[in-house]
C-alpha cells in the first residue's frame, strides 16, 4: 500500500509541470503548459516563460522525490537513495536542458 501510495505522489509531482504557467512581464501573458513554456521558443523571446516554469519544476521534483521516498521507504536504503537521487538528478537535467535551451530563444 505504501508503494502506491508513493506513486500515486510522485505522479501528482509529475503532473505539476502540465498545469498552465503565467509571467507578469509587460503585462499578464499566458504561456501554456510548464513543459511548453520550457522548451517553446513562440511566445518566449527573452525566455521569460521558461523562467516563471523554472519554480514549478523544482516543486515538481520535491514532490517527486518525496513521493519516490514514501514508495521505497521500506526497500533497503541503497534502493531508497538511488529512487530520490534519480528524481533530483532528472530535476536537474532539465532545468540544465532548459536553460541551454533559453540561449536559442534570446534569454541569458
Amino acid at each position: 500500500m505504501r508503494r502506491l501510495i508513493g506513486f500515486v505522489i510522485a505522479a501528482a509531482g509529475v503532473s505539476i509541470m502540465f498545469l498552465p504557467v503565467s509571467t507578469n512581464h509587460f503585462g499578464h501573458e499566458a504561456c501554456g503548459s510548464g513543459w511548453h513554456a520550457m522548451f517553446n521558443s513562440s511566445n518566449n523571446l527573452d525566455y521569460e516563460c521558461g523562467e516563471a516554469a523554472l519554480p514549478r519544476l523544482w516543486i515538481a521534483g520535491a514532490v517527486v522525490a518525496v513521493g519516490m521516498g514514501i514508495a521505497f521507504w521500506g526497500a533497503s536504503r541503497r534502493r531508497l537513495l538511488v529512487m530520490v537521487g534519480l528524481a533530483v538528478v532528472v530535476t536537474v537535467l532539465i532545468t540544465v536542458a532548459g536553460l541551454s535551451g533559453a540561449n536559442s530563444m534570446g534569454g541569458e
